[in-house]
């Protein structure tokens, strides 16, 4: 699903040559783990960046996959709703730490010149899904590809709508629905099995860059 989504696409894009990144906002790290970074290599997270403690790029490590770098997570993403709620830029904490990365560019070493930055979320819309929301302009739901789930994709891209308006006072930008279909590996008679409609985004670091460079 939603993890396998990031991983695979993160690689795909790796080998055609792009830099990317991916970071993990799920508390279950599952992103993090995929990628072969075990917990107890995991000094400095995702949650350490959104507390404004660690600059993104304290965070980012290699992976085994060239030109795939990762921002792990760790349970701690748990509290960090209650630690940041009273702060007015908590919607824009991973937002602020991308930019940071990006005007930070010529003085980083190339193997951090990332093209494109995945970030995986958790299964809910939460307040790390709304910094996702907010800090990125691509959005890609991965969902059972079902009849049914037609109309949770459509309740998921109206909240999306919501939050973008509301929360993060940002236009949703465009957006696409990936179908998932898995198959369950231990039933014999081969029935097909639901997938958790998830979210993942991706953003555009060139983009931005070009972006600001035009302005």
């Amino acid at each position: 699903g939603k993890t396998t989504t990031a991983i695979n696409l993160g690689t795909a894009l790796a080998a055609i040559g792009e830099r990317v990144l991916i970071v993990d906002l799920d508390p279950q790290g599952n992103a993090s783990t995929g990628l072969g970074v075990e917990r107890r290599n995991r000094k400095i997270s995702t949650y350490e960046v959104l507390m404004g403690d660690e600059p993104l790029k304290a965070a980012i490590q290699d992976t085994s996959v060239p030109r795939l770098s990762l921002a792990p997570s760790t349970l701690d993403l748990l509290g960090i709703e209650l630690e940041i709620a009273a702060h007015a830029d908590r919607t824009y904490r991973l937002k602020k730490a991308i930019q940071s990365l990006a005007e930070e560019r010529e003085t980083l070493p190339e193997a951090m010149h990332f093209t494109y930055v995945l970030v995986d979320c958790p299964p809910s819309l939460n307040l790390l899904t709304i910094n996702a929301l907010a800090a990125c302009d691509k959005r890609l739901l991965a969902a059972d590809a079902r009849h049914f789930s037609y109309a949770i994709e459509l309740r998921l891209t109206h909240q999306w709508r919501q939050c973008c308006r509301c929360s993060c006072r940002a236009p949703l930008g465009s957006h696409g629905t990936l179908g998932v279909v898995r198959r369950d590996a231990v039933n014999p008679v081969g029935v097909w099995k639901k997938t958790v409609v998830v979210q993942l985004i991706m953003h555009e670091q060139h983009d931005h860059q070009e972006a600001d460079e035009a302005n």
